[in-house]
């Protein structure tokens, strides 16, 4: 049943646009996704080149959402630029990334600071990288000297975006950096992830007085067919690229997965809240199966996604199907961590502005209902701000509220954003 509008939000509700260093600022030549889009046989559609240029131009975008009415910014920080050496630390990067966040806190923007998002430096790449035993020491020590350069200017930290996505889409599908196609492998760099985030957890906090969280991505997961083979296939994603991390962040266990079942020192309750990047439901073929357990505490059999969102003729440029439902069922089972909730990303990749607007709108919706149900949810972040460089899907993929002219640079903003802004600005859905 509809909703009267307006939708009021809580007092103290988070607006805001998330973007990513390698998708915008350009030259990223010490990562390896830049080395991954020159290379023959990539699967990059194109090279992100200058990007958006937001390194020279970030004053110009956090203008952009500030003037629209949001009042928070989530962004990454490039660990290739600040540590471009094992152990070599760029002043000059970090005192470079002091001004972007200063910049934003300047316009009243709330900053949601990501100290990775998906990009590595090439050295850590070719040691090993996630696969390697002492990644998350490394990845810690990069935190403690952010935290000791930038601690007094921190105010949200998430540490490694989308884990499962890099754990999955690059070490076992093959798709991203390290084009890996290993299942154990790919476990060993999940758990590897859990460990590196609590480890860097506790460097930030020990030097800032930033709130720390990790950002996951969520679905909801259907069979492609509906058959025991195909059901336990869907199980069996579901759990590793959903529930393990939920899991982990409830009670420090890492469970169900190729490798030992263990528990990751730091973890258990300890996070200051969990971020959600929803898009879509997913359609799982069989063969992806393994130790399945699908099942959290308490959430029963998995739920059936129903077939007009799976077979639906609408879907987005990337070939994702609209199914805002989905959001509303992820923060239940989010929730389940006990931990305070943000949306960190949710957008669509379309031509058309005006059907930005009504999935906006849509999944705004799911939002509020969870809020009235009970759920702590904290801030709400468009993906994306800009038009940009979207990784293997290159630059054909517009996610943004705000155009870019690829020859000029310029910024040309869309409807969405003003209408966005107005929402903000409202603290309601109207």
């Amino acid at each position: 049943m509809a909703r009267e509008r307006p939708l009021r939000f809580p007092d103290g509700f988070l607006w805001g646009s998330a973007v990513s260093a390698h998708q915008t600022e350009g030259g990223n030549s010490n990562s390896d996704w830049w080395v991954h889009e020159q290379v023959e046989g990539t699967t990059a559609h194109e090279p992100s080149g200058i990007a958006c240029d937001s390194y020279n131009r970030y004053a110009e975008d956090w203008a952009l959402a500030a003037d629209s009415g949001q009042n928070a910014i989530r962004f990454s920080i490039e660990w290739a630029r600040i540590e471009p050496s094992p152990g070599e630390f760029s002043t000059e990067a970090i005192d470079h990334y002091r001004e972007v966040i200063g910049a934003a806190r300047d316009r009243g923007l709330t900053t949601f600071v990501t100290l990775h998002h998906f990009t590595n430096p090439i050295w850590f790449a070719l040691a090993g990288g996630w696969g390697s035993g002492d990644a998350p020491e490394i990845f810690a020590r990069y935190a403690a000297v952010v935290g000791d350069a930038l601690g007094d200017v921190l105010d949200v930290v998430n540490t490694i975006n989308e884990p499962s996505v890099v754990a999955i889409v690059g070490h076992l599908m093959g798709y991203h950096p390290p084009r890996e196609q290993d299942l154990v492998l790919s476990h060993v760099v999940s758990v590897n992830l859990l460990k590196a985030h609590a480890a860097a957890a506790v460097e930030i906090r020990a030097r800032s007085a930033a709130t720390v969280g990790l950002p996951l991505s969520v679905s909801d997961f259907a069979a492609a067919e509906e058959s025991p083979q195909g059901r336990r296939s869907r199980d069996y994603l579901q759990h590793w690229w959903m529930d393990v991390w939920i899991e982990a962040l409830r009670s420090g266990w890492v469970t169900g997965l190729e490798v030992p079942d263990q528990q990751i020192p730091g973890l258990g309750g300890t996070d200051d809240f969990v971020g959600i990047q929803y898009y879509s439901c997913f359609v799982v073929g069989k063969g992806a199966e393994g130790k399945a357990r699908a099942s959290l505490p308490g959430t029963g059999p998995s739920r059936e996604v129903p077939d007009w969102a799976k077979n639906s003729d609408r879907r987005t440029q990337v070939g994702w199907t609209w199914y805002p439902e989905g959001l509303g069922n992820v923060i239940e089972d989010v929730a389940q961590t006990g931990l305070p909730i943000y949306i960190t990303e949710n957008g669509i990749a379309t031509a058309d502005d005006a059907e930005r607007i009504t999935f906006v709108d849509l999944h705004l919706e799911q939002v509020h209902s969870a809020i009235s149900r009970g759920r702590d949810v904290r801030g709400y972040f468009h993906w994306t701000l800009l038009d940009n460089f979207e990784w293997n899907e290159g630059y054909r993929a517009t996610f943004g509220m705000v155009a870019i002219d690829r020859e000029t640079m310029q910024r040309t903003p869309k409807p969405s954003l003003a209408w966005y802004g107005d929402v903000a600005r409202a603290n309601a859905l109207g």
